[in-house]
């Protein structure tokens, strides 16, 4: 039997997300001692077996984050960091998380889609696409600038989608004030000035569009820490009925691919 050394690193958890789809029965006194704790990390929880008879717990949470931690099996303790099998040197924790189900982000889109809710957005694209991506931004960040090129390319080829921005402010004062000027204004002019700003140009900030974008902003930075975002852009997709939630930079081969495997699945659909 294989020796597994444990290194716990505190319960860093309630930051991260998911786990393996194996069923697997977990006594209802850990349950009850477990669920307390796991639950105030908002994610979506799965249990699996753990490493010399521990409980091995997924966390999938809606920031597109992931975490593997292990309990005992009475779930009176937490064990969060790294698990290294010390004969196969595997890390067992990333090994796991490999495993874990994908995670389910309907509701993430559903919270961004929905006709009722009251984040202020700026859409570009076809509007009938069923292929949509939600992009938090922030109108001082270069690599934003660069997601806005990015997408602009893809919608001037003729790609089918719909491009969704959502301005927040979380770069400083300079860039809250920015945010608020945007969706002061209306949509056109939000847009003029996203590409502005993208295209390396300097935007010229109204105060009345500043104070008429003071309580959208605060509605779309209480959406961007509901759903746990860490750094823009954050991106969350819908594409052929597949969901996604990602941070950073995505290479347009990489949407073009997506949007590719998006129809055949569509066309699938269709013929079932």
């Amino acid at each position: 039997m294989s020796v597994v050394k444990t290194i716990a690193s505190g319960l860093a958890m309630f930051l991260m997300i998911s786990a393996p789809g194996e069923a697997f029965e977990v006594s209802e006194e850990a349950i009850d001692r477990l669920t307390p704790v796991l639950e105030k990390s908002g994610a979506q929880i799965h249990y699996f077996p753990g490493p010399q008879g521990m409980i091995g717990i997924g966390l999938n949470f809606k920031n597109g984050k992931r975490m593997v931690v292990y309990a005992t099996e009475s779930g009176e303790t937490l064990f969060s960091g790294v698990a290294v099998d010390v004969e196969s040197g595997v890390n067992l924790v990333s090994a796991d998380i490999q495993k874990l189900p994908a995670p389910n982000y309907e509701s993430v889109v559903k919270r961004l889609s929905g006709q009722g809710t009251q984040v202020r957005k700026l859409g570009i694209g076809n509007p009938e696409s069923t292929n949509r991506y939600f992009i938090f931004v922030d109108p001082t960040c270069g690599f934003c600038h660069e997601t806005f090129r990015t997408f602009q390319t893809l919608i001037d080829e003729g790609q089918d989608l719909r491009v969704e921005y959502i301005p927040v402010g979380i770069l400083g004062p300079a860039a809250e004030n920015l945010a608020k000027a945007i969706i002061g204004g209306d949509e056109e002019e939000g847009l003029t000035a996203l590409s502005t700003l993208a295209s390396g140009k300097r935007y010229q900030v109204a105060d009345e569009e500043v104070a008429l974008g003071e309580k959208p902003h605060v509605a779309n930075m209480a959406v961007f820490r509901e759903l746990g975002m860490q750094g823009v852009p954050a991106i969350v997709s819908d594409v052929g009925g597949r969901q996604l939630v990602r941070s950073g930079l995505v290479e347009k081969a990489t949407i073009r691919q997506e949007l590719r495997l998006g129809a055949v699945r569509k066309m699938a659909k269709a013929e079932e």
